[in-house]
């Protein structure tokens, strides 16, 4: 529906309402074979024998959403949008399951109404709020029995693993932002800046139960993580004539994160580790912390080692670092001279710790260049325990990182490295098709084609002989861990652009 109404006020209001409904049948069937007929053929209908597994998952989950939206704009340069929503979800208790996520922004071309010096072009400012609500997976409410098979034939009930919370709550997150879009010079010069600021409430987690539970993890609603940052966007063109131009835009931010609290009887959550660290939430600490074991100190920061020289590790587990990082940015060059065309991407991360599991282990096998110092015997940095004396025993560099590298048991503060990066992510140089060429085509209007290389290197990184960027997954905590990932690859190839 629109509405028209005089005065130069002009509103739009439409509120479009949707039912749905989610239903999931996964029948999967994997098929393999290892004896072919012919050679060199990979299809089921060359095979001898086939071997067929077939599982059947079948998942249920329904959600009545009704949603709506309202636009006003006030003489041309003041906009105003209204959006409310919500949900009934089948997977939250029948006394939580309806949630509700409402938003307003608001949006003011201050250019369009106020006298401004001649050298700014655009100005407009912006702010908004927001709160948003999900659900979780089906089945988290009540124990529900998976059947499986046992030796081709026999059929067994199983209970799951996590404990079942009846009361579950939706996650919340409350939001609002302010920035400001300013471009200067004939639109020479553009800034883009936002504020932003966070909060997460009723967190669906999943937390490590006691064996004796008869459940190996239990669901809770929990914690309230506070979050803020700033993104900055700066383009810039320096140089434009008739035959030369160069685009210079830089990008910068960073978010905060931390917990001002879980719950009553849990004061840290686990997100994930391995043997030799965790990346944790603390109630009170911030969002990311890796914790694991560390050098044991006296009260002047003096390693203490044990009367045969080698370190001697804390009891506990320490906060070592944390993986999120102080800032991100870019820095994107384009330069064009006539026809041909020029770009370059560099990536910027500084900070967020790393512990190398690879080179911990490598260590300890003798294959990390670090292990090539002291073969023939050196005297490790410390204080001997028991004396209170500087050390003088020596040991082997094998006795060393035997003792504080590897998967299981090793030091995690001796594998810590820093994250930060400057990588190459993208170099190009392109031939813009001259417009006499493409007269013929009638239908091109315009035509680039390029070389293109990606990922080709990093100018700056301090990582042993990994790359910082080879977490396995794209969970938040395994960007903290490094465990031997594959070498990364340079791509290259020709774009050919078209526009018609």
């Amino acid at each position: 529906m629109e509405l028209s109404l005089p005065n130069s006020i002009q509103d739009t209001i439409s509120v479009p309402t949707h039912l749905n409904w989610y239903c999931w049948p996964l029948p999967v069937q994997w098929p393999a074979t290892r004896f072919l007929v012919l050679e060199g053929l990979y299809r089921l209908s060359n095979s001898e024998k086939i071997n067929t597994s077939v599982g059947n998952n079948y998942y249920e989950k329904e959600v009545h959403s009704v949603l709506g939206n309202i636009q006003v704009g006030f003489d041309h340069w003041l906009y105003v949008d209204f959006t409310a929503r919500n949900d009934w979800s089948s997977t939250l208790n029948p006394s939580n399951w309806s949630y509700f996520y409402p938003s307003i922004s608001l949006s003011g071309v201050l250019s369009d109404v106020f006298t401004l010096p001649d050298f700014v072009t655009f100005l407009k400012v912006r702010g908004s709020w927001a709160q948003v609500g999900s659900d979780t997976d089906p089945y988290q409410l009540y124990s529900s029995v998976w059947l499986n098979t046992m030796n081709g034939s026999t059929k067994f009930g199983e209970l799951p693993g996590t404990k079942p919370f009846y009361d579950l709550q939706p996650e919340k997150t409350k939001s609002w932002e302010i920035g400001v879009d300013a471009r200067f010079l004939d639109n020479r010069l553009g800034v883009d800046f936002t504020y932003y600021k966070a909060n997460t409430l009723n967190q669906i987690l999943s937390l490590d139960s006691s064996p004796t539970t008869g459940y190996s993890s239990q669901w809770i609603n929990a914690g309230e993580i506070k979050s803020h940052g700033v993104e900055l966007s700066i383009t810039s063109t320096p140089i434009k004539t008739q035959d030369w131009q160069w685009d210079l835009n830089l990008n910068w931010g960073f978010n905060r994160s931390e917990c001002v609290t879980l719950n009553d009887e849990i004061k840290r959550h686990t997100l994930g580790g391995f043997k030799v660290a965790d990346v944790v939430v603390d109630e009170g600490g911030k969002f990311g912390d890796i914790v694991g074991k560390g050098f044991l100190r006296d009260d002047n920061g003096n390693i203490l080692l044990q009367d045969n020289g080698i370190p001697i590790a804390t009891e506990d587990n320490i906060t070592l670092g944390n993986v999120l990082p102080d800032w991100t940015g870019s820095v994107y060059n384009m330069l064009r001279y006539k026809n041909i065309t020029f770009h370059a991407l560099l990536d910027i991360k500084k900070g967020g710790d790393i512990v190398s599991i690879t080179d911990a282990i490598a260590a300890q096998n003798g294959t990390s260049p670090r292990t090539l110092e002291g073969r023939d015997g050196m005297v490790v940095e410390g204080i001997i325990r028991s004396t209170g004396e500087r050390n003088t025993q020596s040991v082997t560099a094998e006795e060393y990182w035997n003792a504080i590298g590897g998967y299981n048991n090793g030091i995690a503060e001796a594998f810590m490295y820093d994250g930060s990066y400057i990588m190459l992510r993208e170099l190009s140089i392109g031939y813009i098709v001259p417009q006499q060429y493409l007269a013929k085509t009638r239908f091109v209007k315009k035509a680039r084609v390029s070389f293109v290389g990606r990922d080709l290197g990093y100018l700056l990184k301090n990582t042993p002989g990994t790359t910082p960027e080879s977490a396995s997954t794209r969970q938040d905590w395994m960007q903290a861990f490094d465990l031997n990932t594959l070498p990364p690859t340079r791509n290259f190839g020709i774009n050919v652009n078209l526009t018609f």
